[in-house]
């Protein structure tokens, strides 16, 4: 399927599935909503002014801005609940956001990913943290493995958590992480793309493609969504690992 900039459609696309899907943002339309696919209706709004990220062929960039979404996604991502979020971009700093939200500085849910570099700037270290916390210690979160990683290409970055087993795992492109034990979250306070709703650590880089799912998902799952994303972003000129 061919996907048109500047003209969204409502129409499924091949492959995405669609059992336990909360929303689908493509990320390839014009305008300041992020229309969602799934056809739940939950659309996230850009902020205003300096706070709007900049729509461009390729997906959404992002500097110091952000996307607020629906308490439909907001509720959904609760420590009663199971969900996953698969998604496709780059990371350009050493920290950021992807989705977020907090009451204060400690009380949070935080997924982010980062290239930390080691002690001799080569190479870059993989490191993404799922967080779902109270307090000054992150209770369920993946911490980082060495291996190299370009922080100036797409990568899909996977958080998948269960309430009912009260765990969390992680996978990076096709690399499982492994699944960590035990969340304690707060009442969120609002929820958004690019940083926390405090304003940071804010996201550095481009958002191409992001599924919200209200289910735990398995491996097998996450691995076709990875193939059909790939394929997609390969005709907007987005080149996947």
């Amino acid at each position: 399927m061919k996907i048109i900039f500047g003209t969204p459609t409502t129409t499924g696309i091949e492959g995405i599935s669609g059992t336990g899907l909360l929303a689908e943002y493509r990320c390839s339309e014009l305008g300041d909503t992020l229309i969602d696919y799934s056809g739940n209706g939950n659309h996230g709004e850009f902020g205003v002014g300096g706070n709007r990220p900049t729509r461009t062929s390729f997906g959404i960039d992002f500097y110091d801005d952000y996307i607020v979404l629906p308490d439909a996604i907001k509720n959904a991502l609760s420590v009663q609940n199971d969900f996953t979020i698969i998604t496709a971009g780059v990371i350009n700093s050493s920290g950021g956001t992807i989705l977020g939200s907090s009451i204060g500085v400690t009380d949070r849910l935080v997924i982010n990913a980062s290239p930390n570099m080691s002690t001799n700037l080569s190479p870059y270290l993989k490191y993404m943290r799922g967080c779902l916390n109270v307090g000054p210690t992150a209770d369920s979160q993946v911490a980082k493995a060495a291996g190299p990683f370009n922080i100036y290409t797409p990568h899909i970055f996977t958080y998948s958590y269960s309430g009912f087993f009260g765990k969390s795992k992680m996978i990076i492109d096709k690399e499982l992480y492994g699944n960590i034990t035990a969340a304690n979250p707060a009442i969120l306070a609002g929820c958004r793309i690019g940083s926390q709703t405090s304003g940071a650590p804010f996201l550095v880089g481009t958002l191409y493609y992001m599924l919200i799912y209200s289910k735990f998902l398995s491996n097998n799952i996450v691995q076709k969504q990875y193939r059909v994303i790939k394929k997609i972003l390969k005709q907007r000129g987005v080149v996947l690992p």
